[in-house]
């Protein structure tokens, strides 16, 4: 809105159907900065566009049970890694929430990078979870819409599944490296060996182009 060019918005249908009341002026939003919408402790939850109001149902839902922080990015890319690796740190746990497919997609992405870096996955309590829309077409119908699309009853069962995972955070268990010594020949092999070699070798002559 805020440009000279031609914008495009991507706006979802159902937020047409309800009346809402804003005294504040438009203001720009600033790309690559989260807006902490809750702020909570044992749990994080990632959202943006649609499932942001998902995720606020999620939590009304749940109540004092657990205490959420929800992340709404507001933009993709670039997206806020600071926010996101800062709230990670002190609750541990994160849920990522997306009308996307689970392949290929921003969740993907952001779980990726941070089970990618030691230092946030040894402070992690339980795995990562995505709440994400199935891989599979969305039909021509508000039921099948509905039924593809992540809702507030598969948000509140991800977070009870994250706190069921009540795990202490203890480092990740690191291999140890051991390079193997070469085996030494015997006498006799070593001989062979060049033996071998020596007889393999042959002398090749390359023709040239109109000999």
């Amino acid at each position: 809105m805020h440009c000279e060019g031609p914008v495009i918005f991507l706006i979802p249908k159902h937020m047409f159907w309800a009346e809402r009341e804003s005294t504040e002026p438009v203001r720009a939003v600033p790309l690559g900065k989260a807006r902490k919408r809750t702020t909570g402790s044992d749990l994080t939850l990632i959202a943006w566009g649609n499932t942001v109001e998902k995720a606020l149902e999620a939590i009304e839902q749940i109540g004092a049970e657990v205490s959420i922080e929800l992340l709404d990015l507001r933009s993709i890319v670039p997206w806020d890694r600071e926010a996101v690796e800062e709230s990670v740190r002190r609750t541990g746990r994160v849920i990522i929430v997306q009308e996307d497919t689970e392949n290929c997609s921003a969740g993907q992405m952001i779980i990726t990078h941070l089970t990618s870096q030691p230092e946030l996955w040894n402070e992690m309590v339980s795995p990562p979870i995505l709440v994400s829309k199935g891989n599979v077409m969305i039909g021509y119908n508000p039921i099948y819409e509905y039924t593809a699309l992540p809702d507030t009853q598969r948000i509140v069962a991800a977070i009870r599944r994250s706190m069921s995972m009540r795990g202490a955070r203890t480092a990740a268990p690191v291999a140890e490296r051991v390079q193997a010594q070469p085996r030494p020949l015997a006498l006799g092999a070593a001989v062979a060996k060049t033996e071998t070699t020596t007889r393999r070798a042959q002398s090749i002559t390359v023709p040239v182009m109109g000999e």
